[in-house]
């Protein structure tokens, strides 16, 4: 009982040891500061209803309701992670502990499952798959907001040599099934 008290007592010094606060632009509290029109709203919940269901938001959602069934403590660890978020801090996830090597795995793994509902939703309804990185530049427009509702331009990252400026902008997705039969019947209308 000591024993498992002691690792207990370790986790929880660790965890609040690493506890990170979330970047300014993943900042909910700023949307809550200036209250949106009408239709700058509609247009958050059609972005973010599109990147739940077109995205990763099925499967995720599917793989946590798994989880919890399976293993009822597991709803602690989600209420847990949610009010870290409120608070403002990055939540803290079991891949945290892991080599930055088996973090990627793991992540890659967990997308590759997790957006399987998400590739069919958007296959069935003959949409494109919303990727993580659309997802966040998609959600980041209605954060930064200013108060006259316009959208600040985003700024490019660009790489100087001597004589050139390149900007470089590059997004890998990996490339499904869904994905290439969307393309092809796209394409093939225009």
């Amino acid at each position: 009982m000591t024993g498992a008290l002691g690792v207990l007592t370790a986790a929880c010094l660790w965890g609040c040891s690493s506890l990170k606060e979330a970047p300014p632009e993943s900042d909910v509290h700023q949307m809550v500061k200036q209250p949106l029109t009408p239709e700058q709203t509609q247009e958050l919940l059609q972005d973010a209803g599109d990147n739940w269901l077109y995205g990763h938001g099925v499967g995720s959602t599917a793989l946590n309701i798994g989880a919890v069934v399976m293993f009822p403590p597991y709803a602690l660890y989600l209420l847990g992670q949610g009010a870290m978020t409120l608070a403002g801090y990055e939540p803290l996830g079991v891949t945290d502990a892991l080599p930055e090597e088996a973090q990627e795995t793991w992540n890659h793994t967990y997308d590759s499952v997790a957006s399987i509902p998400g590739r069919a939703a958007a296959y069935a309804a003959d949409r494109e798959f919303i990727d993580r990185e659309t997802a966040k530049t998609r959600m980041r427009k209605h954060f930064e907001r200013g108060g006259d509702g316009a959208v600040p331009p985003v700024e490019e990252k660009a790489t100087t040599t001597t004589t050139t400026t390149t900007t470089t902008t590059s997004t890998h997705t990996h490339d499904s099934a869904a994905d290439s039969a969307y393309r092809a019947r796209y394409s093939a209308g225009n």
